[in-house]
């Protein structure tokens, strides 16, 4: 019969950790029209990479897969991280420029920027 003191040293063991999977990136992707090129720019999409304080985003840009027909604007991101996209407009009475978060289904949620600062500092502990 055991005694009391092993049973407790087991009943009070560290739980050994369990290895849990490392996020992976998703594709994520925004749809673009046929535009005049003349006036507007190629659509583009990017990973806000960092944020100091009081400062500026810095950007990791993505691809755009089409032409002036129309296309697509492509990145790889984790669930979670805050995304730019847009056209600019060269008339400069236009164009959009857009905040998103990436959601863990590969779709993105349209968030404004205060929203976007709140999401990142929460994320990044900053």
């Amino acid at each position: 019969m055991p005694n009391i003191d092993s049973i407790m040293d087991v009943f009070y063991a560290t739980p050994t950790p369990v290895a849990t999977a490392a996020p992976t990136k998703i594709r994520y992707s925004e749809s673009y029209g046929s535009y005049n090129a003349r006036r507007y720019s190629r659509p583009w999409i990017a990973l806000v990479a960092s944020w100091p304080v009081g400062g500026r985003p810095d950007l990791t840009w993505g691809s755009y897969l089409g032409d002036d027909d129309g296309g697509e604007v492509e990145i790889m991101a984790y669930p979670g991280s805050i995304l730019r996209s847009g056209q600019k407009d060269g008339r400069g009475n236009g164009g959009s420029n857009n905040w998103w978060e990436a959601m863990p289904d590969g779709s993105m949620r349209m968030i404004d920027q205060s929203e976007a600062r709140k999401i990142w500092t929460a994320r990044s502990g900053k």
